[in-house]
């Protein structure tokens, strides 16, 4: 865990794999009688701590590569709460080092800007805003409509995740169509 979760006082979750809390069946059980909470790669957050943002935010940190920006489905699930996606999503900038292979971690290569990154607690997370342009240019639409729209709902101004989609990128004009349609 990183060391700025324990600097902030923030009491450490514990993650721990499913494999090491018991049998498949057992497991289940506790999740379904929420004593432990589903994480990535079936893992666990052991404790009763709440779900806020910042817990979210280091758990998915807990599974990322060094330097790594948690983005996507991922960076929504920091600020939306409810249930993790499958996969921890990152970005990163070209050239860095590559992803470890303990996990599927998905990583998309590309510059970040500093007004594009958002520190919940410490751990660097893409804006709101540039989630829902990201989720609009890299993700299908069934995948991002949703999700854009409960950040909608959350508060996120669509019509600044428009500017925020990059021009001579893949899927620019595509995603720039799908968040104006989703501002009506």
């Amino acid at each position: 865990m990183s060391q700025s979760a324990h600097d902030s006082g923030m009491p450490l979750p514990l993650i721990v794999a499913g494999a090491e809390i018991g049998p498949k069946p057992v497991v289940h059980q506790m999740a379904q009688e929420k004593a432990i909470r589903p994480l990535f790669y079936d893992h666990y957050l052991i404790g009763m701590l709440p779900s806020t943002p910042e817990l979210r935010a280091h758990a998915g940190a807990y599974f990322a590569p060094r330097g790594a920006v948690l983005s996507l489905r991922t960076a929504a699930w920091v600020y939306l709460g409810g249930l993790p996606p499958k996969h921890v999503s990152v970005t990163m900038e070209p050239g860095t080092s590559p992803v470890g292979r303990k996990w599927d971690v998905r990583a998309v290569r590309t510059s970040i800007s500093a007004k594009s990154v958002r520190f919940v607690d410490g751990v660097a997370v893409t804006s709101p805003e540039q989630t829902v342009a990201d989720l609009a240019r890299l993700e299908s639409a069934e995948i991002a409509v949703p999700v854009i729209q409960e950040l909608k709902g959350f508060g996120v101004d669509l019509r600044t995740a428009v500017r925020m989609v990059p021009d001579a990128q893949r899927n620019g004009h595509h995603a720039r169509d799908l968040i104006r349609a989703l501002t009506k």
